[in-house]
């Protein structure tokens, strides 16, 4: 049966607001990305770009089965262009109390804030094994309820994760935190099998972010994840 021309009118205008919608949504997904930089140890704010979001490590917290401390490290509070700014802590060995990681980190954001300084959250860098996702997944829920309403909650994670791990606790932590920075990079050298984990990561099913040695910048990483629209973009090591 031939289309009348109101029928034709009718489908035009659902295929332009089809259209419009998919713009909208392609809009959003690239507003919410955004590009960071991770500011470790003999690192300065302004060996990054002005006014990027930053990273800052402010020490690691080691823990065995008897205690954990805290070696302090990393740039001391004092007033920085960059604003708001996310405190790293990284944990070695077993995981500590989350009150002990949440004390240290009320502590260090109060100093930074004597200096006019907004703190948006904490990192948790912890090398978790993809075997004990569960038992990580439990400590990230206590130290969520350790933490202020306003402050972000944010984690690096192993790119194994996003290959190996349980899907049902991948999505609990994913719930749990604000972000999930997957790491295609190994101390000071990117993973010899990145191209792998990024091949995985364009079917990942959960929002994250990944990051990357600052040399990797031209790498076509991010171009090639930008197809799904789970990705949040990407955190920058500076390195010297």
């Amino acid at each position: 049966m031939p289309l009348t021309r109101t029928k034709i009118l009718s489908l035009s205008a659902l295929i332009l607001g089809l259209s419009i919608l998919l713009v909208t949504l392609f809009d959003k997904s690239q507003i919410n990305r955004k590009t960071s930089y991770w500011i470790w140890a003999g690192i300065t704010a302004n060996d990054a770009p002005n006014d990027a979001e930053l990273y800052i490590f402010q020490g690691q917290i080691n823990t065995n089965k008897t205690q954990s401390t805290f070696r302090r490290g990393g740039l001391f509070p004092h007033p920085i262009k960059s604003q708001p700014i996310y405190l790293v802590y990284r944990l070695e060995g077993t995981l500590p109390s989350a009150e002990y990681v949440t004390d240290i980190f009320k502590k260090d954001a109060a100093d930074w804030r004597h200096h006019n300084i907004e703190i948006q959250g904490l990192q948790i860098d912890f090398d978790s094994a993809t075997s004990k996702l569960l038992i990580y997944s439990k400590f990230l829920k206590d130290l969520r309820l350790h933490l202020g309403k306003n402050d972000k909650l944010s984690i690096t994670g192993l790119s194994d994760w996003a290959v190996q791990g349980n899907r049902d606790t991948i999505k609990d932590i994913t719930n749990t935190v604000d972000e999930v920075v997957y790491q295609l990079y190994q101390d000071r050298h990117t993973l010899p099998d990145a191209d792998y984990y990024v091949t995985a990561l364009e079917r990942y099913p959960f929002p994250f972010r990944i990051g990357l040695l600052e040399k990797d910048r031209k790498a076509s990483y991010s171009t090639t994840l930008s197809k799904n629209p789970y990705y949040q973009g990407e955190i920058y090591f500076i390195q010297k």
